[in-house]
């Protein structure tokens, strides 16, 4: 819990001095602790954050109350909200369906493959993120990009961003 007072505390608002949005990464299980839910509800600025529901599995209830405290902070609190590494194995078309994200980000191992091989499965998968994504509004982030080709690739499947090592200096 140290890390969660710090960043509520102070780390965010450092973030937030220096970048116009900062996301935070969140589990089912991190969600459904209380102690963590109610730190999340303290976050300064909260339009500014983006909390990036992660795909891990859990169990039914824990991703069930991973839901409501999703929605209840994007609506009572003014949080944005992010479905993380859509396609890395979790169900990413429940999880959209569900809390309908302002962000949709697809999972830098399926994009790699997609970009590596137009045409194979994990190409039509991509594709299908993208196109259900933008489907309920939500803009998409490809991660993982690394070359520019793979940029290249982000463009042509539609992603409305991208974050990689392509970007840093």
């Amino acid at each position: 819990m140290t890390w969660y007072r710090y960043l509520v505390y102070h780390g965010i608002d450092e973030a937030l001095e220096q970048s116009p949005l900062v996301s935070i990464n969140l589990t089912s299980r991190q969600l459904a602790n209380d102690i963590v839910y109610a730190m999340i509800q303290r976050i300064n600025q909260p339009s500014r954050v983006i909390l990036e529901w992660v795909e891990m599995s859990a169990p039914p209830e824990m991703d069930a109350s991973a839901v409501k405290r999703l929605l209840i902070l994007r609506e009572q609190y003014g949080f944005q909200l992010a479905v993380d590494d859509a396609g890395a194995g979790v169900d990413a078309l429940r999880r959209i369906r569900a809390i309908s994200p302002e962000w949709v980000k697809l999972d830098g191992e399926i994009f790699q493959a997609g970009a590596a091989y137009e045409g194979g499965l994990a190409d039509l998968a991509c594709r299908a993120i993208v196109h259900v994504a933008h489907g309920t509004g939500a803009k998409t982030v490809a991660e993982w990009v690394e070359t520019p080709a793979q940029l290249r690739y982000a463009e042509h499947i539609g992603s409305d961003l991208a974050q990689g090592r392509l970007f840093s200096a």
